[in-house]
């Protein structure tokens, strides 16, 4: 009978916990990316949360008459949880999923786990898009800069362009890699 009742709210669960994953993820690179920490730890990046891993039927909150306060759930799948310490974090977490993640960090963190994880294919395919991504939109920031046509006109012509070939014209017009000629 229960689960006939939690089973519609299975769903917006599991994104509401992929979206604070990504952001704490997103929260620990901004803090820790270049720390020795970092590397010696190998970034210690939470897994984001598959579906397979994840269905949850029951969230709960239970105060303690001496003041402590346990939030958790039952899930038929494995599922991480973690106890946030220190106000300045949760802070930066809330900050974060407020304005969501943008796409070439969550590709950034990706290509660093994979990276730690030894997987050096998926890791330079992972950086190689977060680096397509951030040129297309330095392309799509100098084309309004310059006024190159309407705002619709030059965000249809970056989404129907190739990230690729759009990453190509911005190291062209930053001359890169650098010459002296």
């Amino acid at each position: 009978m229960a689960d006939t009742l939690v089973e519609p709210f299975i769903g917006s669960a599991f994104a509401a916990y992929q979206n604070f994953v990504e952001a704490y993820r997103d929260t620990k690179y901004l803090i820790d990316r270049e720390t020795q920490r970092w590397h010696e730890q190998h970034g210690v990046i939470v897994r984001l949360p598959a579906w397979n891993d994840f269905k949850t039927y029951l969230f709960y909150v239970l105060n303690t008459p001496d003041g402590i306060t346990f939030v958790g759930s039952f899930s038929t799948g494995r599922l991480l949880s973690s106890q946030l310490s220190g106000t300045a974090l949760q802070e930066r977490i809330q900050e974060t999923l407020n304005r969501r993640v943008p796409l070439s960090r969550v590709l950034m963190v990706n290509a660093w786990e994979a990276f730690f994880a030894g997987d050096l294919r998926s890791s330079v395919i992972s950086a190689a898009t977060a680096l397509e991504e951030i040129l297309s939109n330095l392309v799509m920031i100098e084309l309004r800069r310059r006024q190159a046509g309407s705002s619709g006109q030059i965000e249809r012509f970056v989404d129907e362009t190739s990230n690729r070939f759009l990453a190509t014209i911005m190291l062209n017009l930053f001359k890169w890699p650098y010459s002296d000629t």
